[in-house]
């Protein structure tokens, strides 16, 4: 009989009962708990909807770069570098320039004129 009242007693500690008015309220708990985030879900679906918590991600900045070739060099060459040198790049100037997309590459592209100004054709996305 005593260890019958011990695993009683060591039941109720750990919250192991599972019968309905023996003082174990987890059940009840997790119910509200249940309510209480689908409450949350709901406000957050209308919130989405309003468009104070709207996000137009298409005016999210983005940094883009051309690239049209990497060189190394060293301290004395840059330092011999003045107004008027020319860098050789080593490629044709029709020779294709990457674009990059906040540092990742998404295109490639042609050097064109347009209006007396460099600019690019995209060739592959």
């Amino acid at each position: 009989m005593a260890s019958e009242e011990q695993n009683e007693a060591q039941e109720h500690q750990t919250g192991d009962d599972s019968e309905v008015g023996t003082g174990n309220f987890a059940g009840a708990d997790e119910h509200h708990d249940d309510e209480a985030l689908a409450a949350d879900l709901d406000r957050g679906e209308e919130q989405n909807k309003d468009p104070a918590f709207a996000i137009d991600c298409g005016t999210l900045p983005i940094d883009l770069h051309f690239e049209i070739a990497r060189q190394s060099s060293n301290v004395d060459e840059l330092a011999q570098l003045k107004v008027g040198s020319v860098i050789d790049l080593g490629k044709p100037p029709e020779s294709l320039v990457s674009i990059y997309a906040n540092g990742r590459q998404v295109a490639t592209a042609e050097l064109v004129m347009v209006d007396g100004k460099v600019g690019v054709r995209i060739k592959a996305l």
